[in-house]
């Protein structure tokens, strides 16, 4: 299976990025502009609080925020690693549930807002096989922000796909962020919020 050199068309990012990750893009299937994207407060879509750090300095203080950073860290990678496998699966959605708060919200930008688990169960079961093939995206450079019960964290993704509508094409790759928001529970950190954004390299000068 051979990988492509450059970067999906835009068109193909977007339904590959909506599969594997939820990706923004207009009605043209262009990206949205990233900014827009993570924007907060957009109308009927979701929201990311704006934290500052919180919590003390004594050594416990110091230690509690390691694991909760740790934590985080651990779910997100769960989240990546469940969305994967429910694109070959579905019923691995339930592995991406388990994650998430019951008043979740996914915001993939023009593909639609996702509030509360039944509405993301249902895309999860339906859009992302009907796209794709196969998956595979990784997260890194995290910048997470711990006050109290409430985190946001925004992460860096490069993801690979295969698309069903052109298999001839290999293995495609792009590039995104998330944007998300957990919330401390009686049973560990969920998530509470994702917002991704599409980042396309240029074709040009």
């Amino acid at each position: 299976m051979s990988v492509t050199k450059k970067s999906w068309s835009l068109a193909s990012a977007c339904c590959l990025g909506i599969a594997a990750l939820g990706g923004g893009c207009g009605g043209d299937g262009s990206p949205l502009d990233e900014d827009y994207q993570l924007s907060q407060g957009r109308p009927g879509h979701c929201t990311i609080p704006a934290l500052s750090p919180g919590g003390g300095h004594g050594i416990a203080d110091r230690v509690q925020l390691q694991e909760d950073l740790r934590d985080i860290d651990d779910l997100q990678s769960r989240y990546v690693y469940a969305v994967d496998a429910a694109t070959v699966n579905s019923a691995k959605v339930n592995d991406i549930l388990a994650l998430l708060t019951d008043d979740v919200c996914l915001d993939f930008g023009t593909y639609g807002t996702f509030q509360g688990k039944p509405s993301v169960q249902t895309f999860f079961q339906t859009t992302p096989r009907a796209r794709a093939a196969w998956s595979f995206h990784v997260t890194d450079n995290p910048l997470l922000t711990v006050n109290g019960s409430d985190a946001t964290g925004l992460w860096r993704i490069l993801a690979f796909g295969v698309l069903k509508a052109d298999y001839a094409a290999g293995v495609q790759n792009f590039f995104a962020s998330y944007h998300d928001a957990f919330v401390k529970t009686q049973t560990g950190w969920k998530i509470r919020t994702i917002m991704v954004g599409l980042d396309t390299p240029p074709t040009g000068p």
